[in-house]
């Protein structure tokens, strides 16, 4: 599982199906057609064509990026900072290529509820977001990592990705979340170690986070005031 650019060859003529396109496309010329980068998964690739026409090599191309980016756990505290934006992970403005789902048996979590079933690769999720104030915060998440290779996750404000386009490594909290042990609060750092600085205007914005490998379940999202967070860990 994972991003690629996947290359397929079929030489003739008349008009084929694969599976990085929605509908059937005519063969090119040249009898090769490419994709932009695509999520693949564990589940069966399937390609059509006509008879006459001959399939020949499918070529997979890594689109993975390299490196990644150590997220640091902080005070779960900071949730009562001043002027800390908390958003609710089952509130979330949409989801593409998976379906997570809000669960209510862990009574605990804020507002009872939380997110799961957030596993498989290319799976996004988008929140909107109201700043009040323009300023520099930072961005915290409250879940629970149960691998304990740990969970990558890429982000993306505003539809533009951060962080030097590398994710977000998220360690392992020693379990899926069921007791609140098993919960940790972290703050995605930059490539220096320390909090990664986001400048928001005031209004409307959106925070997509990209599964790039293994399952989380989220609790909360924070944006936090970069000052408040300093005086949090002191």
């Amino acid at each position: 599982p994972g991003r690629y650019r996947l290359r397929w060859h079929c030489e003739g003529k008349g008009r084929v199906t694969v599976p990085w396109m929605a509908h059937p496309v005519d063969l090119p010329a040249d009898g090769s057609l490419s994709s932009d980068p695509y999520w693949l998964t564990e589940a069966p690739l399937v390609f059509s064509w006509p008879a006459g026409c001959r399939a020949g090599d499918l070529e997979f191309l890594a689109d993975m990026p390299v490196g990644r980016i150590e997220a640091k756990p902080i005070s779960p505290a900071v949730i009562k900072a001043p002027g800390c934006i908390v958003l609710e992970a089952e509130h979330f403005t949409e989801q593409k290529n998976g379906r997570a789902r809000p669960y209510t048996h862990r009574t605990f979590l804020s507002g009872g509820t939380g997110l799961g079933s957030w596993e498989t690769p290319g799976h996004e999720i988008t929140w909107t977001f109201q700043v009040p104030k323009a300023g520099t915060y930072a961005l915290a998440c409250k879940g629970a990592v149960w691998d304990q290779g740990g969970a990558d996750r890429m982000l993306r404000v505003d539809g533009k990705v951060v962080n030097g386009e590398r994710p977000t490594h998220f360690p392992w909290t020693t379990g899926f979340g069921a007791t609140p042990e098993q919960w940790r609060v972290f703050v995605i750092a930059g490539p220096k170690g320390k909090p990664l600085p986001l400048e928001l205007t005031a209004g409307d914005h959106r925070i997509t986070l990209v599964n790039y490998g293994k399952g989380m379940n989220l609790d909360l999202l924070l944006l936090v005031p970069v000052a408040e967070l300093t005086a949090v860990q002191r």
